[in-house]
């Protein structure tokens, strides 16, 4: 019920009240037989009427400039923004609870994410830590030959830039630089691939990675060249690392289809489950058995690859082999 047809009923209700006080005054005075006349209780009715609704009006005024035109230009307010999903009837408030609830669990949720990742990352450099302070140690002492030496500074010098990696990867990652400000060019995909190859063969001795391309295209992307290697070195050093092979086969293809070019990165180790397929991309992402899939790697190259416009998935067969998919839309060529 409106506030103003409240004040009606209140005040007709007061008005009655007060008529009917005065009318049981005037038939008692009757019924007493009082000499007061008949003019001096008219006018004692009238100067109560009137007194009546003078007060009424003064109480009508004030409550008109203290209540009635604020909630008057309230109501207007909301009726200009009836069109918002805060002020709807159709539980826009309830909408608004419901989205302070999801904000607030999805806070907690990062909380967990990055508590996650400091706990994998500390894991992950306490062992080849453990393995670089061992080696030191070894080569402190005065018998060890020079062939020993040699191999332990060669173990030291490796785990050493496997921390270095790690650890890069962790600031690439917490930056949150890696989508941002892509340095854009026009890129010829077989010469693209072709240099990637080759710079990745130069970097992996052949006896651990043998690594084959196959592109014949000369179609063109847009991308930034040197986060696109660091998509081609991920998914390498993720290979090496969960492969689990002695030498380990790598497999590059590109072909064009549907307006895209389709690159599939492929080795032949272990691969994972299709349960552990679905989390590849989580960050510092690991099976509580194995470990077998822990890493930024491949959820930096997701990024990357968002940056680019571009699509990413991976693919596997435990046991067989494992594939990082990425498309990249085709552009025309501008020389």
């Amino acid at each position: 019920m409106k506030l103003s047809v409240k004040l009606a009923i209140l005040f007709t209700a007061a008005f009655i009240t007060d008529l009917a006080v005065l009318l049981c005054f005037y038939l008692s005075i009757i019924k007493d037989g009082s000499d007061i006349s008949v003019n001096e209780i008219n006018t004692l009715l009238t100067v109560q009427i009137v007194t009546t609704l003078v007060l009424f009006a003064v109480i009508a005024f004030v409550l008109n400039k203290i209540i009635l035109k604020p909630v008057k230009s309230l109501t207007d307010e909301l009726a200009e923004n009836a069109d918002t999903p805060f002020f709807k009837d159709d539980g826009g408030f309830e909408d608004i609870r419901r989205g302070i609830e999801e904000y607030s669990d999805a806070l907690h949720n990062e909380k967990q994410k990055q508590s996650r990742i400091i706990a994998s990352i500390s894991h992950d450099i306490k062992t080849p830590l453990t393995s670089v302070i061992g080696y030191a140690e070894m080569l402190q002492k005065p018998d060890i030959s020079e062939e020993r030496r040699e191999k332990y500074s060669k173990i030291i010098h490796s785990k050493a830039h496997k921390i270095r990696n790690m650890i890069n990867e962790f600031d690439d990652y917490l930056s949150g630089e890696l989508g941002k400000h892509p340095n854009m060019q026009t890129l010829n995909v077989r010469k693209t691939c072709e240099e990637f190859t080759l710079s990745l063969r130069e970097q992996f001795p052949a006896d651990k990675l043998n690594i084959d391309l196959l592109c014949t295209s000369d179609g063109y992307i847009s991308a930034d060249p040197d986060r696109l290697y660091r998509v081609f070195m991920n998914a390498v050093s993720n290979s090496i690392s969960h492969g689990q092979r002695q030498t380990l086969n790598f497999h590059i293809a590109v072909t064009q289809e549907n307006g895209e070019f389709v690159f599939v990165l492929t080795d032949d180790g272990v691969g994972v489950t299709q349960e552990q397929l679905k989390c590849v991309f989580e960050p510092m992402y690991t099976s509580d058995q194995s470990r077998s899939v822990a890493g930024l790697g491949l959820a930096i190259c997701k990024e990357i690859i968002s940056s680019f416009n571009g699509e990413i998935y991976a693919k596997s067969e435990k046991d067989k082999y494992f594939s990082l998919v990425f498309k990249l839309p085709v552009c025309k060529d501008t020389e």
